[in-house]
């Protein structure tokens, strides 16, 4: 399936994608484009004969109350697209923590503040290790950790070598990773796009990175597969 609303205030909605099963189906379409001003605006939708107007709220830079949030998530995960992001009252938020001691690996994610999610919505996780000599490493150091550029995938666990890890919790509350399974990334993708020094109320450093990645999700349980495609998180790293 494909589908696009018409372009209004300067951005649209648009998805695409393939069932798997017959019967009533749910889409996800994802915004593009910049609003040129605040207000509601109402965009008609006709599918399968179907009509329908949805109205969507532009907030101001600046004015707070919930609207998109700066970290997000989207990602087409076994043909469906999903996208979560963070704002002022939706329950989630930009969690960050990580793991060892001078040798440590960090991780980012798109959490809901008190877990376990509710059933229907999802999760999703990035880490990057191994970074040595983390305790003596300055704010710049640790900056220069997360470069911009491409970066492998990691193996099954951190200590086997450097690398990036992707998990995600799909909407059933099952846990997917890079690194269950067969750990096979060949074709995969992973890049940082951009770096930007960020700082939370209590003064701590953290860098909010953007990354765009395709890659394989392993389910420890079943050890089923799915193909992630078209990934893009913003999310924000900790020197905790």
């Amino acid at each position: 399936w494909s589908f696009s609303t018409a372009s209004i205030n300067g951005f649209a909605f648009v998805g695409a994608g393939s069932f798997t099963a017959t019967g009533s189906q749910i889409i996800t379409l994802f915004a593009t484009g910049t609003p040129a001003k605040a207000g509601d605006f109402s965009f008609k939708v006709n599918i399968g004969g179907a009509n329908c107007s949805v109205s969507v709220s532009v907030i101001a830079k600046g004015s707070g109350g919930g609207g998109t949030g700066e970290y997000y998530y989207k990602a087409t995960i076994g043909g469906i697209n999903y996208y979560q992001s963070v704002t002022d009252n939706n329950n989630y938020e930009a969690g960050s923590g990580g793991g060892g001691l001078d040798d440590a690996a960090f991780g980012a994610g798109i959490n809901y503040i008190n877990p376990p999610a509710p059933a229907g919505l999802t999760e999703f996780g990035i880490s990057k290790g191994i970074m040595h000599h983390y305790f003596t490493a300055t704010q710049s150091e640790f900056k220069a950790f997360f470069a911009p550029g491409t970066y492998p995938y990691a193996p099954s666990g951190f200590p086997s070598g450097d690398g990036v890890g992707i998990n995600w919790t799909d909407p059933t509350g099952a846990y997917w990773d890079t690194r269950d399974g067969a750990v096979d990334q060949v074709g995969s993708s992973f890049k940082i796009i951009s770096t930007e020094d960020a700082y939370d109320a209590l003064g701590r450093y953290y860098i909010k990175v953007k990354m765009q990645f395709n890659c394989k999700l392993y389910n420890a349980t079943t050890g089923a597969v799915k193909e992630l495609k078209n990934g893009e998180m913003v999310g924000a790293f900790g020197m905790l």
